[in-house]
């Protein structure tokens, strides 16, 4: 189920008309798991409508559909490749944040979800990500921990169905820049970079390895 939020800084939803989507990296990891404008015909008191809304999609699977098996783990019989992910909307910022991560028991919830990916420093021109990122690739972006302890993509990997969240996060211009191998599930992201989070867009997919 798609989770959108959109935080107060209404203002600054203005997409650059000349704005060129840039899709970044490339490559393939592996591990194991435990914008363009649009016109709005709605009428206010200005005139003006109300700007589009950040959308995070992904060409491997449908919002509330199922994790093709490539993404998954090598133990279920996956390839472990991180999917496609692209995005449109997206108010003016300095930067974008990503993560996966997984609340079905026996992980936890929240602070204490199990964190499957993270990608950190991402640019502000960038409008996807391909599938199998490669963040060596691209000057300043960062990988963070997984639950595996490697800072790179872990693919679903559980024992019984599961349902992962992925956060597309627009940051501010006085985002920190963040390190490489920082472990963050989404919550714990949220609560340390409130003030820097200008909009969210959330998807998720499921696998069960039963089927």
């Amino acid at each position: 189920m798609r989770s959108l939020i959109l935080l107060p800084f209404a203002a600054l939803f203005a997409c650059p008309s000349d704005k060129v989507g840039t899709h970044v990296g490339g490559g393939e990891t592996g591990s194991t798991e435990g914008e363009q404008e649009t016109g709005n015909t709605g009428n206010d008191d200005t005139g003006q409508g109300e700007p589009p809304d950040l959308d995070l999609t992904s060409n491997a699977f449908s919002d509330g559909g199922s994790i093709p098996l490539k993404h998954v783990c090598t133990g279920h019989g996956g390839d472990n490749i991180s999917p496609q992910l692209a995005w449109e909307n997206a108010p003016v910022s300095s930067s974008f944040s990503i993560i996966m991560d997984d609340e079905v028991s026996p992980c936890g919830t929240g602070d204490s979800a199990c964190k499957h990916w993270a990608v950190f420093n991402i640019p502000a021109s960038t409008e996807a990500l391909p599938e199998g990122f490669d963040a060596s690739t691209v000057d300043g972006v960062v990988e963070g921990q997984s639950y595996t302890g490697s800072s790179s993509y872990a693919g679903p990997c559980p024992p019984n169905a599961h349902v992962y969240k992925i956060s597309l996060y627009v940051l501010k211009d006085s985002m920190p820049v963040i390190e490489p191998g920082v472990a963050y599930t989404r919550s714990q992201f949220e609560s340390a970079f409130a003030s820097e989070i200008l909009a969210i867009d959330t998807i998720e997919g499921s696998f069960d390895p039963a089927e």
